[in-house]
């Protein structure tokens, strides 16, 4: 059964997660002397998330920066790889002849940006569905809001700074008192388990009052749902570019084609109930 199945493997993901220290590397020493003589010699920002961050000689070298202190974790300390602000490093990718500011986090962007074109063929799909469906416009709506979304992750994950944090957190999780990172990515998490748990409620309850043919469409949701939770796993960068929060994308990709096809297939489901009705009348 599909649902059990996506059950076990959500119980499973939770059994992964562990106690972390969110950005030991941007507190050391090395890290700090590094950054004021960045600031010293190229007026760079003194806030961290500035835009200032994100060009020229001030973006070098925090780059450069960053890598110093990886290199005295392993070698001096013994350590692991550091995080910085909450992130693992990245190898930085620069495309001079497309746009002037580095790709912070390549695999991320690409990723990204094939969320954004499914989204969109989602959003073709939904706005063929006929007038007189009922959720027509509430998918229309997060079809757009989608759009929106993963529009704000690209620009966000090619270059990092106050703004582009937030128009991508605020869009990806809008149940926000005030931002900081630590307690945004708890409160995402937090409804993402609690809107998964009724979903599945949902699944199992509409399992049971349909015949196969029709249990197609729930089959969908419970594999959109269930992929939509691998955002809670973390692991250091694979060749400095793929972290698990790229994988995460990756994973999603698929998903608004999966949920077009639960849409439609849901559709169709009710205009047979509504015939039936009628034949019965």
């Amino acid at each position: 059964m599909a649902v059990v199945a996506t059950t076990s493997g959500l119980f499973a993901l939770t059994l992964l997660a562990k106690a972390t220290d969110g950005s030991t590397g941007d507190r050391h020493q090395v890290f700090l002397t590094c950054i004021e003589t960045c600031i010293r010699r190229y007026n760079c920002p003194r806030k961290y998330d500035e835009i200032g961050w994100i060009f020229g000689e001030c973006f070098k070298c925090r780059y450069s920066c960053k890598w110093k202190t990886v290199e005295y974790f392993n070698d001096v300390l013994h350590q692991s790889v550091p995080q910085f602000y909450g992130k693992w490093p990245f190898l930085a990718i620069w495309l001079p002849f497309i746009v002037p500011l580095p790709i912070q986090e390549f695999a991320s962007v690409i990723f990204s940006i094939m969320n954004l074109l499914t989204t969109l063929s989602m959003y073709r799909t939904v706005k063929r569905l006929r007038n007189s469906n009922r959720l027509k416009i509430v998918w229309i709506v997060n079809s757009m809001i989608g759009i929106v979304m993963w529009t704000c992750s690209v620009i966000f994950h090619w270059a990092d700074f106050w703004l582009t944090e937030y128009l991508d957190y605020f869009t990806a999780c809008a149940f926000i008192i005030y931002f900081d990172y630590g307690y945004n990515m708890k409160m995402c998490i937090a409804c993402s388990f609690f809107t998964s748990f009724i979903y599945y409620i949902w699944l199992v309850q509409q399992w049971n009052l349909r015949d196969r043919s029709s249990r197609r469409s729930l089959s969908y949701l419970a594999v959109v749902v269930t992929w939509g939770l691998l955002s809670v796993l973390d692991f250091v960068p694979l060749y400095w570019i793929i972290d698990s929060h790229s994988l995460f994308h990756l994973a999603t990709v698929p998903l608004p084609l999966l949920l077009a096809r639960f849409i439609q297939l849901e559709s169709a489901y009710e205009i047979q109930k509504q015939m039936e009705n009628i034949k019965q009348t």
